[in-house]
């Protein structure tokens, strides 16, 4: 049987790092509805007399997560996450858009803080919380992108 040439969104993951940033241990966040990754530049502008056109030159990247995770009172990773929010804990995390086992599949590793996890508690809805992951600097680990290569995840630097 053949892999389909598209990429689901249902197969997309997102992973916390129980273990220590050099010898991670993922673990997905299984209640995670949708899920989004921001990625894009900043840009600069450089206009110089020589030519009318303005010039434009990456600068820097921006990277979030952001999704819907349903509430829960037993389960560890929800548990990981609202904690986050409320101690300003750094928490490991891996996105990917796909599995972490299937070549090609891509997405980011980087240590993050959760800076939203606004909880609607309609009287006819089920309880989600919005969320929103974003890079924070800690010195030591540098953020990565990252490629599945071989059915394992390789990690490069940003």
């Amino acid at each position: 049987m053949s892999t389909p040439a598209v990429q689901l969104g249902i197969l997309s993951t997102l992973s916390i790092n129980g273990g220590t940033f050099g010898s991670p241990t993922w673990t997905a966040v299984t209640l995670v509805g949708d899920l989004k990754v921001d990625s894009k530049w900043d840009v600069a502008e450089i206009l110089i007399r020589a030519h009318r056109m303005k010039f434009k030159a990456k600068t820097a990247l921006d990277v979030s997560i952001t999704g819907k995770l349903l509430a829960s009172l037993t389960n560890a990773n929800y548990t990981v996450l609202l904690a986050a929010m409320l101690n300003d804990d750094i928490v490991d995390v891996m996105a990917l858009n796909g599995s972490a086992t299937v070549n090609g599949v891509r997405g980011y590793r980087f240590e993050c803080q959760v800076v939203d996890a606004s909880e609607d508690q309609g009287p006819t809805g089920v309880v989600w919380n919005d969320f929103q992951l974003v890079p924070v600097y800690g010195g030591t680990n540098a953020p990565k992108s990252v490629l599945v290569t071989s059915g394992a995840a390789v990690f490069t630097s940003l």
